[in-house]
């Protein structure tokens, strides 16, 4: 038995839920952005949460860089395992999202939040739920 082919109503709506999880994921982004930069200004150097903070962001960028380069080998890879790298860079970028806040690097963070989180989530769906 031949499968059905799918109606132009199941595509349309299939489109409008894609672009609805772009809309919500783009909205996500927004917030964790805002609520990244209201913690990082709240919390001075100068005081003992602050230096837990920093050392904390300090030992969040290694762990990134080895999130990273392990997500990017497994991607590359080309094996039926290969779509759990997006896994690996999704947490690479949101341990870059927080080290990033808590440096108070406003342009880092802005890279992090709107780069790697959209593009890693975006894998992720593609790739892992879809």
């Amino acid at each position: 038995m031949k499968p059905m082919k799918p109606s132009r109503f199941d595509r349309v709506l299939a489109n409008a839920l894609r672009s609805d999880f772009l809309f919500i994921l783009s909205k996500l982004c927004a917030i964790v952005l805002h609520k990244a930069a209201l913690l990082a200004a709240q919390v001075s150097l100068k005081t003992k949460q602050g230096r837990l903070f920093k050392r904390i962001a300090k030992r969040l960028k290694f762990s990134s860089t080895a999130c990273a380069l392990a997500g990017g080998i497994v991607l590359a890879s080309n094996t039926p395992t290969s779509r759990f790298g997006f896994l690996l860079l999704a947490l690479s970028s949101g341990q870059l999202l927080l080290a990033s806040a808590a440096d108070s690097d406003r342009a880092m963070t802005v890279y992090a939040a709107s780069l790697f989180i959209f593009v890693d989530c975006l894998g992720v769906y593609r790739w892992l739920l879809h």
